[in-house]
């Protein structure tokens, strides 16, 4: 089923699927567990974020957006960028300071 998912994000008659700037998997002392934050943007603000669950994350090297999540089942966001972090503090949070929720694109 996931290989399937990651055909359709490639194949280039696929709808097109949401693009960011950087993928982040964040390991926050203060959660629970992983998050994935899905930046984009110039400075990069957070578009859209979740606790990490059935996400699976391929790198597809050579292309414009080498990264591919497969998230929740059939739905790609592909990134230029993948960083995976361990902080004290949470970067989603700290980003509701410079650009509200109710600002944010969101993912399609």
């Amino acid at each position: 089923m996931q290989l399937a998912a990651l055909l359709l994000c490639l194949i280039p008659t696929a709808p097109i699927p949401a693009s960011v700037d950087l993928v982040e998997v964040n390991h926050c002392q203060q959660l629970a567990g992983p998050q994935i934050i899905f930046w984009s943007g110039r400075p990069l603000h957070v578009r859209h974020w979740e606790m990490t669950g059935e996400q699976v994350i391929y790198r597809v090297p050579g292309r414009e957006y080498p990264i591919t999540v497969i998230h929740k089942g059939f739905r790609c966001v592909r990134g230029r960028r993948f960083l995976r972090s361990h902080t004290r503090h949470d970067p989603e949070v700290a980003d509701r300071r410079l650009l509200p929720v109710d600002v944010r694109r969101g993912l399609p």
